[in-house]
């Protein structure tokens, strides 16, 4: 101002800096592989700019543009969709309840009563959806079935328990007062996903699902929160109240309390019918849709058609953290999750490998057989959307 020349002095790694005097961070790295660049592409995915990089948000399209220009700049080609870096995706991205969800609780065949969604009972995301034809319901415990291994016994909550075409009332965790060896084993056949499908196989048509008393929760029902590595499945999948857990038993002469106590010490317990109850159930559950954009470059060979070689890192993260499960500790809800280390660190590597192999070729001392395609996927966090996306593809 007043006619007199101002002097910026600026850190190159300043990534405010740089806007100001409209220079690019793919334009200041070096061919070699540095510790400086990798500093600076991490520190560029990790900015509050980038707000986490979820997939679908507005940061995970700005982390895109900054690899595709990053590519450019060092010399790869493009090799996504219509001459561009971008390989476009379409994603569920998020769960909801709908306004048809119904549950209708009958006994002895007298008029029902319905149950109020979210405070007596809430579908799980992955459950099946419409109306539910089932007769009856029965009780299977923990639903756990796992197969005698490693010294341990095997474990079966449906022994001499038909479940075909009925509802199944199953605890939500595991039995909680068992060795930690007891629990090892029977960890990976107690996920809600698993507890389904293996009633599924049985033929039931529904599962109920309830926390009980024992497991103190702050939340007795589970949480509508959408996992894309889950899906869908073919049963229907129901979180009920300990309150609904406990007039269904009570039909049965059996008490919620009772029931868990017998089972937590590691005893498998005979399951039962529940008589004279029906259930009149309707799931409606609304899938949100989203998409995104894996950022796709190739380094050419010379005269070869052998195949290429892919190498990848993904470069989305959990944005702030709002529709996944985080390590965020209390107070910490909704803030930045920056995921310098998962995966802007692999990420950086991965431009710096591509450099130093894109400037070695030209220079002449690198002679490939073999096309070069670096692969930066999106949706890894939801369940590896975008890599699940593009092999399909190609």
């Amino acid at each position: 101002s007043g006619g007199q020349s101002q002097i910026f002095f600026a850190d190159w790694d300043d990534a405010r800096a740089r806007e100001l005097l409209g220079i690019s961070a793919a334009s200041l790295t070096d061919p070699a592989i540095t510790s400086r660049d990798l500093r600076l592409h991490v520190g560029e995915l990790a900015s509050d700019e980038m707000e986490g990089r979820q997939a679908g948000t507005q940061g995970a399209r700005l982390a895109a543009e900054y690899l595709a220009s990053s590519l450019d700049a060092i010399g790869f080609e493009p090799a996504g969709d219509d001459g561009t870096f971008f390989d476009r995706f379409e994603f569920t991205s998020g769960v909801s309840l709908g306004s048809g969800n119904s549950l209708v609780l009958k006994e002895g065949g007298h008029q029902g009563k319905e149950l109020q969604v979210d405070l007596d009972w809430r579908p799980v995301a992955f459950s099946k959806t419409g109306e539910i034809q089932a007769e009856g319901i029965a009780f299977a415990g923990y639903g756990i079935v796992a197969p005698e291994a490693d010294g341990q016994e095997e474990y079966d909550s449906y022994v001499h328990l038909d479940v075909e075409g009925k509802w199944v009332l199953v605890f939500r965790y595991l039995p909680e007062e068992i060795s930690p060896e007891r629990r090892q084993h029977l960890s990976p056949y107690s996920g809600l996903r698993y507890k389904a499908l293996r009633a599924r196989e049985l033929g039931a048509k529904g599962i109920l699902v309830v926390s009980g008393p024992n497991s103190q929760v702050q939340e007795e029902l589970v949480e509508l929160s959408f996992d894309a590595a889950i899906g869908t499945t073919s049963i229907a999948v129901v979180s009920i109240s300990d309150q609904v857990a406990e007039s269904l038993l009570g039909a049965a002469g059996k008490s919620l309390k009772e029931l868990q106590d017998s089972l937590d010490g590691g005893d498998m317990v005979m399951g039962f019918e529940v008589p004279g109850i029906d259930l009149e159930v309707d799931v409606d559950i609304q899938r949100e849709k989203s998409w995104d954009r894996n950022v796709v470059a190739r380094l050419p060979a010379i005269g070869s058609d052998a195949p290429a070689v892919i190498v990848g890192a993904h470069y989305d993260h959990l944005g702030r953290g709002e529709r996944m499960s985080t390590l965020a500790r209390p107070g910490e809800e909704g803030q930045i999750h920056y995921g310098a280390d998962d995966n802007a660190s692999g990420v950086a590597g991965l431009l710096e490998i591509g450099e130093y192999l894109a400037n070695q070729k030209k220079t002449g001392k690198l002679s490939m057989r073999r096309d070069l395609i670096l692969a930066f996927w999106s949706g890894e966090e939801l369940g590896l959307l975008g890599s699940n996306h593009y092999v399909r593809e190609i």
